[in-house]
């Protein structure tokens, strides 16, 4: 792994800002990892979310509810998000059984007794505008599935928790 830059102080300002935001919450919060720069661009995905999970779990606002949303290509877009309304979570992705479980994944499961299925977002289109896109909106699609005149591209492939409240497991199916 490359040389991180500021790795305590970045890590240290996000606990701050957990804190204060958790304090004064106001019925709905997005809170994301550090954003720390590698010197090769590769970051410990277990690290950093291990580092939200433990510094947000048992800090949540009373009857709030909340659930990680844990990015697998890029541990950088991973947060947890509060609110006071349980249908304010649903993100309307689209859940999928295939895949392996990432191994951090399992272990933030076993440590913090959460349970994490796959979504992927997707975004859907026609073949001519598919095709009309420009390189730049290209690379941000993983893969793409073609159905029938429609093109459905992936673009992220995210493990998110079941709801909790309370400490309590709701489905948030």
């Amino acid at each position: 792994m490359g040389k991180t830059r500021g790795l305590k102080r970045k890590f240290n300002e996000a606990f701050s800002d957990y804190k204060t935001r958790l304090t004064h919450y106001d019925g709905y919060a997005a809170l994301y990892v550090p954003q720390i720069t590698y010197k090769e661009n590769r970051i410990n995905g277990y690290k950093v979310s291990k580092f939200l999970v433990e510094n947000t779990i048992e800090n949540m606002p009373n009857e709030a509810y909340y659930l990680y949303v844990f990015d697998e290509n890029n541990a950088l877009n991973n947060h947890v998000i509060i609110a006071d309304e349980k249908e304010t979570l649903d993100l309307g992705l689209f859940k999928d059984s295939n895949g392996k479980k990432p191994e951090y994944i399992k272990n933030l499961e076993e440590n913090y007794k959460l349970k994490f299925d796959r979504y992927l977002a997707t975004w859907e289109m026609d073949k001519i505008e598919y095709f009309n896109l420009d390189s730049e909106d290209k690379e941000g699609i993983l893969y793409t599935e073609i159905q029938d005149q429609k093109v459905i591209a992936v673009t992220n492939i995210l493990w998110i928790s079941d709801t909790i409240v309370n400490k309590s497991i709701l489905s948030s199916k």
